[in-house]
């Protein structure tokens, strides 16, 4: 569905991903490919998907690599995902290597034995243990050829000095106390709810003229529980350009509602469904 403002001068969704139980981590590569990891905590399963970040075209998804529920997103290197299992179940220590093809989710290569480190341009490195003592390697990411081995000394001073990027996305910063925060933002926030409800901080963005923010208060359906509200304003006059409840009654504070890249936003609703708007399309 292409994104469109209607006639009240409300950014609306471009396109929404429903994913089948709770998304926990979405990376975006260079080509604006969103990758993202699915939870279902009851079934004890994890599975990844991928659309395009801005058409919302499902490239793949309900993939699998092996391993029902031990295993997440460890890395994006360039437009190649990697995903990791765990030393032990008991050990949250991540231990192998998949390499996943970005546009077919496809399985490139894997290595079971070897432990992510960083990763370069095109080229991550890694480490091993051996009889012998650690060996650290770069291997292609693609590919997953080997290199050049490295010392300990070495493959740390690489990987601080590596000019290596994750796709530039923004996120929110922090407004720990609204009420008694000093800023043009505060103010604008403590005109739009009251602060006196709010539980824990507010996360927001400024961004080309536009004030995005999202905050908690308790829940009016469930006790003991918060919802959360994602609102974006015109900085200029503080209109409404697109206001959501995006979660109802959620047991914690979820550590990531929204964040952008390039025009694009994205956030969760409910944890489970992935949504983007045009930020372009905003009303002049």
């Amino acid at each position: 569905m292409p994104s469109f403002v209607n006639k009240r001068g409300r950014l609306q969704p471009a396109w929404r991903y429903r994913a089948e139980g709770m998304m926990w981590r979405i990376v975006v590569t260079p080509r604006g490919r969103l990758a993202g990891e699915v939870r279902d905590a009851k079934k004890l399963t994890v599975h990844f998907f991928c659309v395009d970040g801005r058409s919302g075209t499902v490239l793949w998804q309900h993939a699998t690599f092996g391993e029902q529920w031990w295993m997440g997103i460890e890395a994006l290197c360039g437009e190649t995902l990697l995903l990791h299992k765990y030393t032990t179940p008991s050990m949250p220590e991540h231990r192998g290597i998949i390499a996943v093809e970005i546009e077919s989710g496809k399985e490139l290569w894997r290595d079971e034995d070897m432990r992510f480190e960083c990763c370069l341009h095109e080229s991550i490195v890694a480490s091993r243990s051996t009889v012998l003592g650690k060996q650290i390697e770069e291997r292609d990411a693609r590919t997953g050829s080997l290199v050049r081995t490295f010392s300990e000394a070495e493959a740390e001073d690489v990987c601080r000095a590596s000019s290596f990027e994750r796709t530039t996305i923004e996120m929110p910063a922090v407004m720990a106390d609204p009420a008694a925060d000093p800023s043009a933002n505060a103010a604008v926030l403590r005109s739009q709810c009251d602060t006196a409800t709010l539980v824990g901080p507010v996360g927001y963005l400024e961004r080309d003229g536009l004030l995005i923010f999202a905050y908690h208060q308790p829940s009016t359906s469930s006790e003991g529980r918060v919802q959360t509200t994602l609102t974006i304003l015109d900085r200029g006059t503080n209109a409404v350009l697109f206001s959501e409840r995006v979660q109802q009654s959620a047991s914690t504070l979820p550590a990531e509602i929204f964040f952008v890249w390039q025009n694009m936003l994205y956030y969760l609703e409910e944890q489970t469904t992935l949504i983007a708007i045009n930020l372009a399309k905003q009303v002049q």
